[in-house]
């Protein structure tokens, strides 16, 4: 068990990322913090007064964060990148591709960013979730379409009569006859 009994520096972990059998856990109180068998290292994100985490998750090699005031990076090898972006909320998805950095923000709004972290493009609807498909393909969930980006470039929309807002969705896969797959995170498959 790990918490303040065995020298964890908190008892509430709000999320935990693997990366490559290297635990990074999201504390209630003390942001982040690296896991090394016993050991416990607080990373040193530069957080600003009552600026917090909204978001980890992992890209590869990366353990992405981003806070509540708009910033977001990632670890690598143990060193911390950081970005500042100016009017974007908190950050409540990142997703890192080859030539771009994606984030959604609290008021649903998508953001893209160049590798330096200059924005480059903001979506112009309401977003309900990206997703990335494991073949990189970006897709974007609005209430009632769904996008396929390439390129920050809108190259197909689906549209359906039934809002897509009431479905949470883990995946997106098209097939060989442009059918398009969704699977939910309650487990449903359309």
């Amino acid at each position: 068990i790990v918490d303040k009994n065995s020298g964890f520096i908190s008892n509430h972990i709000l999320k935990m990322v693997d990366i490559n059998d290297h635990f990074y856990a999201l504390t209630f109180d003390n942001g982040i913090v690296e896991i090394f068998d016993t050991i416990f290292i607080q990373l040193d994100l530069n957080l600003g007064k009552d600026e917090k985490i909204s978001f980890i998750g992992k890209e590869g090699d990366k353990m992405l964060f981003g806070t509540d005031k708009g910033r977001f990076g990632y670890t690598e090898n143990q060193e911390v990148t950081i970005y500042e972006a100016e009017g974007i909320g908190a950050i409540e998805k990142l997703i890192f591709t080859q030539n771009h950095i994606y984030a959604r923000d609290e008021r649903k709004r998508l953001f893209a960013f160049d590798s330096t972290g200059g924005n480059i493009w903001t979506f112009s609807e309401t977003i309900e979730g990206i997703h990335q498909s494991p073949s990189g393909n970006l897709w974007v969930f609005g209430s009632t379409e769904i996008h396929l980006l390439k390129n920050n470039e809108i190259v197909r929309t689906f549209r359906n009569n039934e809002h897509f807002s009431s479905i949470e969705l883990n995946s997106v896969s098209q097939d060989n006859e442009s059918n398009l797959w969704l699977l939910s995170r309650n487990g449903g498959l359309a």
